[in-house]
């Protein structure tokens, strides 16, 4: 399996610790990951795109909100049937972020979230010159996540932004009746790095 992972890719107007009230923080994060399963011919990729846009309010704390979107496909081959799953989510949420200095190069923040979406799915099979296409039941979603990070100033309000893990709640339901909903709590400090990149005006 390949996989390529890229996150807070944040580009542009943030505040942070050597900001001040009234700014804006302009950001994001980007992921992809691509798998291929040759013992089961089986292809997963996947690219997720979440961008948000916050005010800073006061010297530390910053309020705004979150964009989610996600585009997937997984194709199995089967002998002479091949099915492949399409899947798009799209969503939106809060976050409220923590800022506080902990010297001219580094500043220490905590950032919470809250995110709703939904995923609509289909999936297509095909065998030799036929093919139909079959629409799946959406799946709404809900998800909280807490983090630490910590920003490295290069220069001139210009650095990266490094977050090794946190805390995430996650719940998905199928929308049909009689359906329940599944739920995930996860605890990831140091089993992610995650590196932005973030520009003060």
């Amino acid at each position: 399996m390949k996989r390529l992972f890229i996150s807070a890719l944040a580009l542009g107007m943030t505040s942070f610790a050597f900001a001040q009230k009234g700014s804006i923080l302009v950001g994001g994060d980007l992921g992809f990951n691509f798998s291929n399963n040759k013992n089961t011919e089986v292809k997963t990729n996947s690219v997720d795109f979440n961008p948000m846009v916050g005010y800073q309010f006061t010297d530390n704390w910053t309020a705004g909100v979150l964009g989610v979107s996600s585009f997937g496909k997984t194709e199995d081959v089967n002998g002479s049937v091949t099915s492949t799953a399409k899947n798009n989510t799209f969503g939106g949420g809060l976050f409220v972020r923590y800022s506080k200095p902990l010297s001219s190069i580094f500043n220490l923040y905590f950032q919470a979230e809250g995110t709703t979406s939904v995923t609509k799915s289909e999936t297509e099979t095909k065998t030799g010159s036929s093919s139909f296409t079959t629409k799946n039941d959406d799946i709404n979603n809900f998800g909280v996540k807490l983090y630490p990070a910590v920003f490295v100033n290069l220069k001139d309000n210009f650095g990266l932004n490094f977050n090794f893990g946190g805390v995430n709640f996650n719940s998905s339901k199928v929308d049909a009746d009689g359906a329940k909903a599944i739920t995930n709590t996860g605890l990831t400090f140091g089993k992610t790095v995650n590196i932005g990149i973030t520009k003060n005006f």
